[in-house]
């Protein structure tokens, strides 16, 4: 079973109240947006069960209870219950003989809730009094998100007229008025002109059967045409903001998804370079490590070739004084041998001499 039909009959049964057999048929089984009781008779318990129902539902849409004419207490008790209501969008409380009191919950109600966009109140008595009339228009001036509001038959003379347009003067949501079929005359009319001067969101006032002067309806519709000029333009400039707004959100998606991409590249190249820098360390360590042997090895044949350059020069200094001892020597013996042949030449001589003069003897 529906949200709403569940707990409708579980507040029933706190009450010790039993529903009327065509009531419980109406209610919606299952969670659907409908809920329509046109032209029931519906007792003041029932509608305080339907108020407190209405207060905690978030499964109805629509709300209808046209031709009802529920009395002050049922109406109260549920305007009571829409007060707090989140999901009901369009309410019709045609024909119910709303007056006094009941105009004031009907306020009160617009003041609090958040979530009706259109409310019917055709044939009900809602400017008959005053004080209860100024108190509707205060919630209705309250209230930012009512976007229809059908008054037609409600007895709202110029007074009222002055009364709603002095709230109407600075609610910034509703669009289209229904008047049709009350007393707003010359006054109001006047009092609803003076109105589009400031209030540049409303579009349509129905204005029919209040005898209001030609010119004055004249200048009414000129002025909603202007204010429909204007919301079209309006409308077009947000639909271009949000095309724009769509395209950038596109744009910077994909320029998010480029610094991303960017990113990880560069993410995946500095790794790289990081790599490449370990492997280049550690390269680097072993040619230092390589150029240290190789630079003590160098410095050690460095020392063996001093010492070798060393040594050679001590052999070839050796190597200049013995042969200047062998040239001397060689001096020595050639002068030897020099005077060796020459004595031995003498010795001939002599010998030659000897030898002649044994000869000779």
């Amino acid at each position: 079973m529906g949200m709403f039909f569940t707990l409708f009959l579980k507040l029933c049964k706190e009450k010790h109240l039993k529903p009327d057999s065509e009531l419980l048929e109406r209610l919606p089984r299952n969670d659907t947006l409908l809920l329509d009781l046109s032209h029931m008779s519906i007792c003041a318990d029932m509608c305080g069960i339907l108020g407190k129902a209405l207060s905690f539902d978030e499964t109805i849409n629509e709300l209808r209870f046209s031709d009802c004419m529920i009395c002050p207490e049922g109406m109260q008790a549920i305007l009571h219950g829409l007060a707090s209501n989140t999901s009901v969008r369009k309410l019709n409380l045609k024909g119910n003989q709303i007056r006094g009191n009941t105009v004031e919950s009907l306020g009160y109600m617009l003041r609090n809730n958040n979530c009706l966009t259109s409310i019917c109140l055709e044939w009900n008595d809602l400017g008959i009094l005053e004080t209860p009339f100024i108190v509707f228009c205060d919630g209705l001036q309250a209230n930012c998100n009512l976007r229809r509001l059908d008054i037609r038959n409600n007895q709202v003379t110029h007074h009222g007229a002055k009364q709603l347009a002095e709230a109407l003067s600075s609610n910034k949501t509703l669009q289209v008025i229904d008047l049709k079929w009350n007393k707003v005359g010359l006054t109001g009319g006047r009092a609803l002109l003076d109105l589009l001067r400031v209030n540049k969101t409303l579009l349509k006032i129905d204005l029919a059967g209040n005898d209001i002067p030609c010119d004055i309806v004249c200048s009414i519709e000129s002025s909603l045409q202007c204010n429909q000029k204007l919301q079209l333009m309006k409308t077009n400039c947000k639909h271009k903001t949000h095309i724009l707004c769509k395209q950038y959100r596109h744009l910077e998606s994909e320029n998010k998804k480029q610094v991303l991409n960017l990113m990880d590249k560069l993410s995946c190249t500095q790794e790289y370079l990081n790599h490449e820098k370990r492997n280049s360390g550690h390269q680097l360590m072993q040619l230092k490590e390589t150029l240290k042997e190789k630079n003590q090895a160098f410095n050690e044949l460095f020392s063996k070739f001093t010492e070798t350059d060393t040594q050679l020069t001590l052999m070839k200094e050796k190597s200049s004084s013995q042969e200047e001892c062998i040239k001397k020597l060689q001096e020595q013996l050639s002068g030897l041998k020099a005077q060796f042949q020459k004595e031995l030449h003498q010795e001939r001589e002599v010998s030659v001499g000897v030898t002649l003069l044994f000869m000779a003897l």
